[in-house]
């Protein structure tokens, strides 16, 4: 998540002055989070009614009948994602469970008064299904709303609709929780109206605020601008000092490139950049978020070395999401997929468990446990200038809160208590996020030079959110980018380990079967790269596509791979870290085959999104029956040229030879020349190939109750496939195009419409 949605200053001291303090009525924040990014904003809006001075209590909806019951609740508010294809939290379920229950009548909740946030992103199907359902039930069972629901997308940001959101949320608390002190100011002041418009799966959320508050907040933004270190005379020089150095170092790197650009150059210099603001946000008043509280502290021992060895990753905290324990396994073979002259380069990689067999079925997807690079993390030791300290064994310590703060932040149990720099910066920390806006705002407390500092001020204020998202999300600008855009942040190790998020295993889908080797498992992976950005950092690859393609360049030239072979290569990627590679399983989707090998299935998996497929047909190869007793199976699948990145070629044409595989229907986007005007335009895509079976098709949906799976590329190919499909039920079955989409729906309600999509 990308974002600190902290109240900002001068809307603060204003909201403080006229909500009241609460003597008997309280609220409760309850919060469902899969990563970390719903709990995270539950506890900014903790924060901020804690500086309110407003009464309130955050809990996980896991803690269910625990430490709440929802129905002897008055005031809640949620803050709910949704994770996969529409589905809710782990941490969710069994709150729903409860919620579903046909015994409850329509008066269950009627003393319940509730907001509701949900977090999704629009490049999914089934944007914010989690939340939107929560509501619905919330309200079927007597739940009254007391702040209009909001939906926050990924896709485009959640900040664009979370902090509104949150601001707007202030008074409409305070006149729900009725403060029997002053009630004068509560009649002044409207609640903002958050209106959601649903137009193709997107959702639009604005404002409308009240016009006496927002002429207050900007008296006061102008009131407090000395306070927050805005002011436009002191910044001027400074500002002035970077446009030089950025018309010196774009100097330099023309000079390079292209020395008669002269005229391009002299209309850069006006754009802005992640270090360059331009008018009018660099001579704008600015209202920054609060600084965030400090509540670690690590203390370095006497201990000279640490044994990395009998330390368990990450101190042994569980990862969210997670089927089973870590389970240690190794290369047993490698190949390259594609040529070497193909747009992205693929590998295949078969792991062996050992001994360990895991319980994992076809459709399942796993998380491998990367580390951090060597080179990347030595950086980054040295840029915070910590080299001389970077393997001192320290002991982490939770420091005293303010006496104001009711909920005291606690030491991340991901953390080991006793660790070095170097360790938590490999092992624990993603050092490669986002960095969120509560981040950048503590920076600024780090930052001695004045025009950088106001640069950074600007990205996390809230005049600047469209200069954070273009400059800072969209490009996946990290931590150490931030570092070496501006030269004079130098924050304490402290508030790394405060800000960077938990370092998660990646997922790849499983493309074997248990039934051929329980003890192995396939999976493919494309060599992820990001592109460089001049004068913040140099072009990079994905963090575990890179090692993993390492390992296979190292395996793929030895057959037979010898622990010394890995162990070197692992040495020079990671900090001592043992030759095998940690794998968890996780939490099953419900991307699986139908139980009835007579089910007719479809399956649609352009580039690496065949993968679970070739698990799907390996399974049906060795399920103990005929392939005569085998319904349909098709196959859509598509990549750019047939000859440089076709995946699985010949052992799909093997499976199609031998009737596991009905129909096998290719596309190659890239190698559609036409010879002539007379001849037909080749399908490009998968969808387009869907078009032309559309029949057939219908046919297998209507007659043989096909089972359709998608998997692949969320934002284009998994949408274009909806949508083809809803037009050939319209085509073929004459329907319009709202019952296309509920016939769709509905194969969803029965699982026979199933997504495994990422972005």
């Amino acid at each position: 998540m990308s974002l600190s949605s902290r109240f900002v200053v001068s809307a603060s001291r204003l909201t403080k002055s006229v909500i009241l303090k609460m003597s008997d009525s309280c609220f409760t924040i309850l919060y469902g989070s899969q990563t970390g990014q719903a709990k995270a904003i539950a506890e900014e809006i903790y924060e901020q009614a804690e500086e309110l001075e407003l009464k309130g209590k955050i809990l996980c909806l896991s803690t269910t009948d625990k430490q709440f019951s929802i129905e002897k609740e008055k005031c809640v508010v949620f803050v709910v994602s949704t994770t996969g294809d529409g589905d809710p939290p782990d941490t969710v379920t069994k709150f729903f469970r409860r919620l579903r229950k046909k015994t409850l009548d329509s008066t269950f909740l009627k003393d319940l008064h509730f907001a509701l946030l949900g977090l999704g992103d629009t490049n999914y199907t089934n944007f914010c299904n989690c939340s939107k359902n929560l509501n619905s039930r919330l309200l079927e069972l007597g739940a009254t709303h007391f702040y209009p629901p909001g939906f926050a997308d990924d896709a485009v940001g959640l900040e664009l609709v979370v902090e509104p959101w949150i601001e707007g949320l202030w008074p409409a608390l305070q006149k729900e929780l009725k403060s029997k002190e002053d009630n004068t100011l509560t009649d002044t002041i409207s609640i903002p109206t958050i209106d959601n418009a649903h137009e193709e799966g997107n959702t639009v959320t604005t404002l409308k605020n009240d016009h006496e508050v927002q002429s207050c907040i900007d008296t006061s933004n102008k009131n407090c601008e000395s306070s927050i270190d805005t002011t436009n005379k002191n910044c001027e020089s400074s500002i002035e000092t970077l446009k030089s150095n950025e018309e010196k170092s774009e100097n330099e790197n023309n000079e390079k490139h292209n020395h008669t650009n002269h005229t391009n150059q002299r209309s850069d210099e006006l754009l802005p950049s992640l270090r360059l603001s331009t008018s009018p946000l660099s001579k704008s008043d600015l209202s920054i978020p609060h600084l965030p509280t400090s509540f670690l502290s690590i203390k370095f021992t006497d201990e000279v070395e640490l044994n990395k060895k009998t330390c368990p990753w990450q101190g042994g905290a569980e990862f969210p999401g997670s089927a089973s324990s870590i389970t240690k396994t190794n290369i047993s073979s490698a190949c390259q997929m594609t040529t070497d002259d193909a747009v992205k380069i693929a590998y295949c990689l078969t792991l062996d468990t050992g001994d360990v067999k895991l319980p994992y079925n076809p459709g399942d997807s796993f998380g491998i446990i990367c580390p951090n690079g060597e080179s990347e993390v030595d950086e980054l030791i040295d840029r915070l200038g910590y080299r001389d300290q970077a393997d001192q064994v320290f002991s982490l310590e939770g420091i005293d809160q303010p006496q104001n703060t009711k909920r005291a932040k606690q030491r991340p149990d991901y953390i080991p208590q006793k660790c070095t720099i170097r360790q938590a910066l490999t092992t624990c920390l993603e050092i490669r996020a986002v960095p969120r806006k509560a981040f950048l705002r503590t920076l600024c407390e780090f930052t001695s030079n004045p025009m950088e500092k106001r640069r950074l001020q600007e990205l996390c204020s809230k005049e600047g959110a469209s200069h954070y998202s273009q400059f800072i999300r969209e490009p996946h600008v990290s931590f150490f980018d931030i570092l070496n855009a501006f030269p004079s942040c130098q924050p304490p190790f402290e508030k790394v380990l405060e800000h960077l998020p938990r370092l998660l295993p990646r997922p790849y889908s499983v493309a074997s079967s248990p039934l051929k080797s329980p003890a192995h498992l396939r999976f493919v992976f494309n060599v992820v790269r990001f592109p460089s950005i001049v004068n913040v950092r140099r072009e990079r690859c994905g963090l575990c596509t890179s090692w993993l393609q390492r390992l296979s360049k190292k395996i793929s030239k030895n057959p037979v791979p010898n622990e010394k072979t890995l162990e070197e290569d692992l040495t020079n990627l990671s900090m001592d870290q043992d030759p095998e590679i940690g794998i968890i399983l996780r939490n099953p989707t419900g991307f699986h085959l139908p139980d009835e090998p007579m089910s007719a299935v479809i399956m649609i998996g352009p580039g690496t999104g065949v993968a679970p497929f070739i698990g799907f047909l390996e399974h049906r190869r060795h399920l103990n029956v005929n392939v005569s007793s085998l319904g349909p199976t098709w196959l859509f699948y598509g990549c750019r040229h047939k000859d440089r990145d076709f995946l699985f070629k010949e052992e799909l044409y093997e499976y199609e030879q031998e009737g596991i595989l009905t129909k096998l229907i290719v596309s190659f986007s890239r190698d559609n020349v036409m010879e002539s005007f007379d001849q037909q335009r080749p399908p490009k895509y998968v969808q387009d190939n869907i078009q032309i079976w559309a029949k057939e098709l219908c046919d297998l949906i209507d007659n043989c109750r096909a089972y359709i799976f998608v998997c692949g590329d969320a934002k284009n190919m998994a949408k274009n496939v909806l949508e083809a499909f809803v037009n050939i039920l319209q085509n073929v079955k004459g329907l319009t195009h709202e019952q296309a989409k509920k016939e769709i729906w509905k194969l969803r309600e029965q699982h026979r419409y199933v997504e495994d999509v990422w972005t």
